[in-house]
């Protein structure tokens, strides 16, 4: 009898030890992977002077590229639309189904599970598109000037430039202060698979040669 308890006390013992230390373990790679993400933050925020960039405007899409690289763990691979909804977007692009469509078609791509926003078209005014305040599972309104001399593959990168904005707001992907807000939605955009949708377009905010080498600064 007491050759049992001493063994169901030893099981005890045994156990407790084996669950404190896949406890540690746990605990051990979370302190680690917290200690990655502050040496990347770290990483990025490094003056350009002192790694000696000449070029601000590529220093600012690397410190962005890095940020997101950080954040999300694989880019993805070139979107490609669901042929109907794609098709019926090109022949009618203010029509409201046929936006609301290609939205959660490439919404749907880059895996976002939040609120679909509502795309608004305005009459002519200082900006081509911006949003409304983002507030958390409620759809975001995004406003587009309506503006005929706007091609259908510029409306759709305009489209694709404001939904990065819902997307890293609702995943909480932020970018502070020091970095272009326009280019951040742009490189999370190639980030996401839709660096051919923006080449094709002529009115992304971003340039091409700054597109060109964030694609090749993510896909290296």
């Amino acid at each position: 009898m007491e050759m049992k308890i001493e063994l169901d006390l030893s099981r005890i013992i045994v156990s407790t030890i084996t669950i404190l230390l896949i406890v540690g373990i746990i605990k051990l790679i979370l302190w680690i992977f917290k200690a990655i993400m502050k040496f990347f933050d770290a990483l990025i925020h490094i003056p350009a002077r002192l790694i000696g960039y000449k070029d601000n405007d590529r220093n600012d899409i690397d410190r962005i590229v890095l940020h997101t690289k950080a954040r999300i763990q694989f880019p993805r691979s070139q979107f490609q639309p669901n042929s109907m909804y794609y098709d019926a977007f090109m022949r009618n692009p203010y029509n409201e189904i046929n936006t609301k469509n290609i939205v959660i078609n490439l919404l749907e791509y880059t895996g976002y599970q939040g609120p679909i926003p509502n795309i608004k078209y305005i009459q002519p005014q200082n900006g081509i598109s911006e949003h409304s305040t983002y507030i958390k599972e409620q759809p975001v309104n995004i406003f587009i000037t309506d503006n005929p001399e706007t091609t259908s593959i510029d409306l759709l990168a305009l489209i694709i430039h404001e939904c990065m904005y819902v997307y890293r707001t609702y995943y909480r992907i932020e970018y502070g202060d020091g970095f272009n807000q326009k280019n951040v939605s742009d490189i999370l955009a190639v980030y996401l698979g839709f660096y051919n949708n923006l080449t094709k377009a002529h009115k992304s905010y971003t340039k091409q040669k700054d597109l060109d080498y964030a694609y090749k600064r993510i896909h290296k």
